[in-house]
């Protein structure tokens, strides 16, 4: 797929697609590596790909193509590179179509579009969507999103869970707790360690358990279940944390109302939800994230107490001394004046985090963790979604633009056939009747007549 649709004015070529890891016998199809490159002069401002007509992803781009950089024939023109790995779950084996449509600053969009083969089996190397590239081992990806620290560990992933379970972890001393969505059970291990008297890690995938349980030893208990019917007796659980596992939840209602069950009176629910204006659409593992105050009217419905906060990530500079800086454990907290140059605009966070309690709620005091340096361009990349809607609506429309065009084109070639035959049709008509009223017409009348007669 290397031919572009906009007259070599906008150029976009797609790199063979391949799996990223063709590892044989493994079980799970894909995801499905999609790279490329395009240039305009105006320079590309976005570009999308979609698989047999699922929404449209983003990919990260602005991504340096050396190797290509001699094929863009234009000397004026600006090239981007591309990269997304497609979900799993939108790549089963088989045949598919692949889009790639590249949007450009001068507000033209153009693409690509073809056939790709997906065969099986396929590797096991799956994506954080658009925002990250991680691995995760094959028996979490069957059941969708899980943070797993061994392969997902030091990125801004990693910060993001970490700094909600350090949050959670400031408020459960001496209290019973369930971690409801616990994975691979890191974070029970987090609110265990914290002073939990102790941790019920509830997920419902039995491999998820499995590993939570060889990670977690004694200091937690772990049970297979789903949030819509707990497993457990009403009033169980002093405290309980459900952080990025109600978006994968089809009875939201349903699951809500089963936290206050088994929530004791003057208990604390922690939970938290990708912001669903702002947060990358198209995650095929997300049933329904809440905005903020869809959340927070969801809670108020439940619990006399409730408390918004907001999650964002950051790019931060920090100054220490050697001890300091070699820092690199989580659970050390830093003696930090942490400081910030800008405000944030509320409801713009990237997660939804909420507290909620019949009694009042305790003081919270706000954390953060620190993202290595190197996620620099991982937080580049997680910034240019911000707009996402926007964008793919306009390349949308520029598409739907480009087919109306095309069409008006064909129907107006055709309405200009049809004129001129009308035309035609009307010339001839005045030409007989003419004739017919002519002199001559009249004068030959009688030989007509008689050719008639001779003729039978």
């Amino acid at each position: 797929m290397a031919e572009s649709l906009a007259d070599g004015r906008t150029i976009v070529s797609v790199d063979r697609p391949v799996l990223a890891a063709e590892a044989p016998g493994t079980a799970v199809p894909g995801p499905m590596l999609v790279e490329g490159w395009a240039h305009n002069r105006a320079d590309i401002t976005a570009v999308f790909a979609r698989i047999d007509g699922h929404d449209w992803l983003e990919a990260r781009h602005g991504l340096p193509r050396r190797d290509v950089a001699a094929a863009a024939e234009d000397e004026g023109a600006l090239l981007s590179g591309f990269r997304l790995l497609m979900n799993p779950l939108l790549c089963p084996p088989g045949t598919h179509v692949l889009t790639v449509v590249a949007l450009s600053a001068d507000g033209t969009a153009t693409g690509v579009s073809g056939h790709v083969q997906v065969p099986d089996p396929a590797g096991v190397q799956d994506a954080a969507l658009i925002t990250g590239v991680v691995t995760r081992p094959t028996e979490y990806i069957e059941s969708g999103e899980r943070f797993v620290p061994e392969s997902m560990g030091g990125g801004s992933v990693h910060a993001e869970h970490e700094t909600r379970y350090r949050w959670a972890a400031r408020v459960v001393d001496g209290r019973d707790v369930l971690d409801a969505g616990c994975g691979v059970g890191w974070g029970s291990l987090v609110l265990k360690e914290a002073g939990a008297r102790s941790v019920t890690g509830l997920d419902f995938h039995e491999g998820a358990v499995e590993a939570a349980r060889t990670r977690c030893g004694d200091a937690a208990s772990f049970v297979v279940g789903n949030l819509e019917q707990l497993p457990f007796d009403d009033d169980s659980f002093d405290l309980i944390t459900c952080f990025e596992a109600i978006e994968h939840v089809h009875g939201q209602d349903a699951a809500l109302d089963e936290l206050r069950r088994v929530l004791r009176p003057g208990g604390i629910v922690l939970m938290s939800s990708p912001n669903r204006g702002v947060y990358p659409a198209g995650n095929p593992f997300h049933v329904h994230e809440f905005q903020p105050a869809e959340l927070e009217a969801q809670l108020a419905g439940r619990f006399a107490h409730v408390r918004m906060w907001h999650q964002q990530t950051y790019v931060a500079s920090m100054m220490a001394d050697a001890p300091l800086f070699a820092v690199g454990d989580p659970a050390t907290p830093l003696p930090i004046d942490l400081r910030k140059t800008a405000p944030d605009t509320l409801g713009r966070e990237i997660y939804t985090v909420a507290a909620a309690s019949d009694a009042p709620l305790p003081e919270m005091a706000p954390v953060a963790v620190v993202v290595p340096h190197g996620e620099l361009q991982e937080l580049q990349a997680a910034a240019m979604v911000l707009d996402h809607d926007l964008l793919v609506a306009r390349a949308e429309v520029q598409a739907s633009l480009a087919e109306v065009q095309m069409a008006n084109v064909a129907q107006t070639r055709t309405l200009d056939m049809l004129d001129a035959a009308h035309h035609r049709a009307d010339g001839l008509a005045r030409q007989l009747a003419d004739h017919r009223t002519s002199i001559s017409w009249r004068v030959t009348a009688p030989l007509r007549g008689a050719k008639r007669l001779l003729g039978r």
